[in-house]
């Protein structure tokens, strides 16, 4: 599969979180977090919840920028690390 292709297929902004640990549009879910454990509930929320801002704060940026900024975060991490 080509992801080169993808980058304005996805879902558009702005995702809202709706029901606890999901999140989307008004028009369409895009996913659900599910806890693992009875207690891990909130975790599940507080995942989705990142999930809607990160998306929503990369809003016109392409994916590509991204991933790129993820990479060299990446590698300088490993720069830097003793």
């Amino acid at each position: 599969m080509n992801l080169d292709s993808l980058d304005g297929d996805h879902t558009p902004t702005p995702w809202k979180l709706r029901m606890p640990g999901s999140f989307g549009t008004d028009d369409v879910m895009v996913a659900m977090t599910y806890p693992l454990e009875p207690d891990e509930q909130r975790k599940a929320k507080a995942n989705a919840r990142r999930i809607v801002a990160c998306v929503n704060a990369c809003a016109g940026i392409p994916t590509e920028i991204l991933e790129g900024i993820w990479q060299l975060a990446k590698v300088q991490s490993e720069v830097d690390s003793p």
